[in-house]
């Protein structure tokens, strides 16, 4: 038997193992089918390559370097993915022509020190968030020119902001990781993340809609004063915006995710039981391998036994979470989404390469970033 070479484009080598992926999926599925199904079985969601952005073939001539949180969809499904590495977020059409690049490095009007986070508001104006200079800037709908920037102001403690949530319809979300108390400068402390309304003027609302506990660190003292180590694999808090002004808030040691209004009134909370993975040993000691000798055995101690139970989570535009699950073997080819609604029902379960990371869903359509070849958008038709 002949065989024949075949060559494939970095888009083509993609679509093909999604297609691999569904193949084996469908497969499993498909076992057994002559059985009644069973009740508590996973629906699978499967996720239709639609488009690729950004890959060496493709011919918006753009590549990306670092796209991670810098994806928003507006209501007609134009696409901008902001490029932290360029300082300059790419607007897109629907079908991935590209139609405009808003902003360059700078400080000034219009321009970015640091590209933290791109949202949509109403209207469909576009508001980013810059890290380094604390500000916010919003840049028309239609020609994208810019239209006002305003600086965030500092909290009582002078603590500067975090990240950059959302737009609500009486300003902006906004998170704070407050300062650790480091007591006699050794042992362990633990960050709390809030998240704040900010006026459109960039005024600070002085209560909390959320506080949550954040990452635990080691500090340690030292001759020049102490060092702080974040404890491996400890659990982190995410907080999101969903659709009608919602908060939906919590901490990936568990799911358990509460929703609020926003006005910060408890209105429910999405919850779903998983088992616990265990830390593997060569996990860890790639994962010290980071420290000197000195800080990896200060940490080893406090490493916990078990792994959170999701590394993520989005919402989507009718409040259903979809979970990215810790995998139990940490070097998996792909990852599992659980997909969740808000009375904590199971709607589904995607499967994903490990390098698909989804960042957007809406209107039927997931948006994902991967670093499969590059760093490329991708693209997919939800089929449910």
């Amino acid at each position: 038997m002949k065989l024949f070479p075949c060559h494939l484009n970095a888009e083509s080598l993609f679509r093909l193992t999604i297609a691999i992926l569904l193949c084996a999926l469908l497969a499993a599925c498909s076992k057994d089918s002559g059985k009644a199904s069973n009740s508590e079985s996973i629906p699978q969601v499967v996720l239709v390559p639609a488009l690729t952005i950004g890959s060496e073939t493709s011919v918006d001539g753009v590549l990306f370097g670092h796209i991670g949180d810098l994806v928003a969809v507006n209501s007609t499904g134009s696409i901008y993915v902001g490029d932290r590495q360029a300082s300059t977020i790419y607007a897109f059409t629907a079908q991935g022509e590209l139609i405009d690049e808003i902003g360059q490095q700078g400080e000034g009007p219009g321009e970015f020190a640091r590209l933290s986070t791109i949202r949509i508001g109403p209207s469909d104006t576009l508001y980013v968030f810059d890290s380094q200079v604390d500000r916010i800037s919003a840049f028309e709908p239609t020609g994208h020119s810019f239209a006002y920037g305003f600086k965030v102001s500092e909290d009582s403690r002078g603590g500067r902001p975090d990240q950059f949530v959302g737009v609500l319809d009486t300003g902006f979300l906004i998170t704070w990781v407050e300062d650790p108390s480091i007591k006699d400068g050794a042992g362990l402390t633990e960050l709390y993340v809030s998240a704040r309304r900010v006026s459109w003027a960039g005024l600070r609302v002085q209560n909390p809609l959320v506080r949550l506990l954040g990452k635990s660190w080691l500090v340690a003292g030292t001759e020049n004063g102490f060092t702080v180590s974040a404890i491996p694999f400890g659990p982190e808090p995410f907080i999101h915006l969903g659709p009608g002004g919602h908060v939906y808030s919590g901490s990936n040691a568990s799911v358990d995710v509460a929703i609020t209004t926003a006005s910060g009134v408890p209105i429910g909370s999405i919850t779903h039981e998983l088992e616990a993975i265990p830390v593997m040993s060569a996990e860890l000691e790639e994962y010290l391998d980071y420290f000197s000798s000195d800080r990896a055995e200060r940490l080893r101690p406090f490493t916990p036994k078990a792994k959170p139970a999701y590394s993520s989570f989005i919402v989507d535009d009718e409040g259903r979470i979809w979970v990215r699950l810790t995998p139990a073997d940490y070097e998996a080819d792909t990852s599992s989404w659980l997909i969740l609604d808000t009375e904590s029902r199971v709607r589904g379960q995607v499967i994903l390469p490990s390098s698909v990371r989804l960042e957007v869903i809406a209107a039927g359509r997931a948006y994902a970033t991967s670093s499969a070849d590059g760093v490329t958008l991708e693209v997919f038709e939800i089929q449910e």
